[in-house]
């Protein structure tokens, strides 16, 4: 919640106090920092404590029963939306919601808000403004402010209203159906035009947020196009995004496409989110993709991981798949294993590979042989190598 929000004027000296005290609030961690963009205001995110308090207040009784409670508004949590829309509303040009200012806060909540205050027609009348130029305006809106993600979702939320109303009263819902069905057309149409490395730099520079280049992607409707765009703009988006580009990642219904945009986007991962990437890689029915998916994945994982990949590897069925699967754990072996069992196995599930695979696969075990038997280990491999090459060329 951006503290503009917080500075309207509030007719309880209770509420006042949370208002007009930022310092003393941060100073006992009740009140804290929010993103700040560049060249704009501070803004803050209020304590759950705080939360709770302030809706206490919102919903208790001007007299309370309890000497010690403070008093209330009295108000209904539907009264207190409405009446916060109300103060929102009357800074809007000509009662249109799209021409709200920007305080940091609004255009992220103001279709929670309108559906809280049990207002869902209005939602509707809000995805309709259109500009003076004719254009959409609470997507130029949203767009403007680099907030295209908000805008999607309200629009996939008052569809599921549709929806619900087509139940009862299908006349009444087919216009709106239709009408969301052709906005997502529209930002899957705009979306498909937009090359992912035009959407990457677009964030790179600073032109876009990084959660409107991720919109922009997630509209991609072709699955590679889209898998394509997600490894082109992740190293221009921040970790706090990684989790949202999971998702968007697990959306992908092509297996072969979803997979090269796992292996993209685990590197990138914070360490808490990668077990759910494993089951999203462990998922994949093929087991061609799957084995690929692990090989490149694996290398990146902590050795707390391990063992996970480790055991769907062992599960695969085609020796094959299992050998080019198990090319990503060569040079993590040594947090396994090192043990000449482990060296003796390793080599037998390699055995179906094709020489010029195992040329690269054995220099990578250069560490697991080194730890095993030193130099000398080094060397006999080395030989072994050097030998069968001059008598299979």
């Amino acid at each position: 919640m951006s503290f503009k929000l917080m500075s309207k004027k509030i007719e309880s000296p209770y509420l006042i106090v949370f208002a007009t005290q930022p310092r003393i609030l941060r100073s006992r961690a009740l009140l804290l920092a929010g993103a700040q963009q560049v060249g704009q205001k501070p803004t803050y995110r209020i304590h759950d404590l705080m939360h709770g308090l302030a809706k206490r207040l919102l919903i208790g009784s001007p007299e309370p029963e309890e000497k010690q409670d403070l008093p209330g508004l009295g108000l209904t949590l539907r009264e207190a939306h409405a009446a916060l829309l109300q103060r929102y509303r009357v800074q809007t040009q000509q009662e249109l919601w799209h021409t709200l200012p920007d305080d940091g806060y609004i255009h992220g909540h103001l279709i929670w808000h309108l559906e809280q205050a049990g207002s869902v027609e209005k939602i509707h009348v809000l995805l309709q403004e259109r500009t003076a130029t004719g254009q959409n305006g609470w997507f130029v809106a949203c767009e403007a402010l680099g907030q295209t993600a908000n805008f999607v979702k309200g629009v996939a939320r008052a569809w599921q209203w549709a929806d619900q109303q087509c139940e009862t009263n299908p006349v009444g819902a087919i216009y709106w159906q239709c009408r969301y069905l052709l906005i997502y057309g529209s930002l899957n149409s705009l979306a498909s035009n937009i090359p992912p490395e035009l959407i990457a730099a677009l964030v790179e520079k600073g032109f876009w947020k990084p959660d409107q280049g991720l919109a922009y992607v997630q509209q991609i409707p072709e699955a590679r196009r889209r898998a394509d765009a997600i490894a082109t703009i992740l190293p221009h988006l921040p970790e706090e995004l990684m989790g949202e580009v999971l998702a968007v990642t697990r959306e992908i219904q092509d297996e072969s496409a979803r997979a090269p945009a796992l292996c993209a986007l685990v590197p990138y991962l914070p360490e808490e989110l990668m077990s759910e990437a494993l089951a999203v890689i462990r998922a994949i029915r093929p087991e061609f993709v799957r084995a690929s998916a692990l090989c490149a994945s694996v290398p990146h994982l902590p050795e707390s991981l391990l063992n996970e990949p480790l055991e769907c590897v062992k599960e695969m069925r085609d020796p094959y798949h299992k050998a080019k699967a198990f090319q990503g754990f060569t040079q993590q072996l040594t947090c396994i294993s090192t043990t000449p069992r482990v060296w003796s196995e390793t080599l037998h599930v390699f055995s179906a590979l094709h020489r010029y695979e195992l040329m690269t696969t054995l220099a990578n075990l250069t560490s697991f042989l080194l730890t095993l038997g030193g130099n000398d280990a080094l060397q006999e491999m080395l030989r072994a190598m050097r030998e069968v090459c001059q008598e299979w060329q």
